[in-house]
């Protein structure tokens, strides 16, 4: 559930990305000839990358909390 939270706002902003990166690569393509700014790959690879970090983010700290006992922490309170 922690990682579902979490991975909303990344997929949200994934897209909204992607759209702004091909309009702006379009114009950059178009004002410089040799330079392919549309390749796939690159968009492929920034996402799973941001992915990774967003699940890291999310993951590691749910299970660090899921592991403590719940009075414990209510007595260091």
């Amino acid at each position: 559930m922690n990682i579902a939270h979490g991975a909303e706002p990344v997929t949200i902003g994934s897209a909204v990305g992607l759209v702004a990166a091909v309009t702006l690569a379009t114009a950059i393509g178009n004002a410089l000839p040799e330079f392919d700014a549309r390749n796939p790959i690159n968009y492929v690879a920034v996402i799973l990358t941001i992915a990774g970090v967003t699940i890291a983010a999310t993951y590691l700290p749910a299970r660090r909390a899921a592991s403590t006992d719940p009075v414990v922490a209510l007595r260091q309170d």
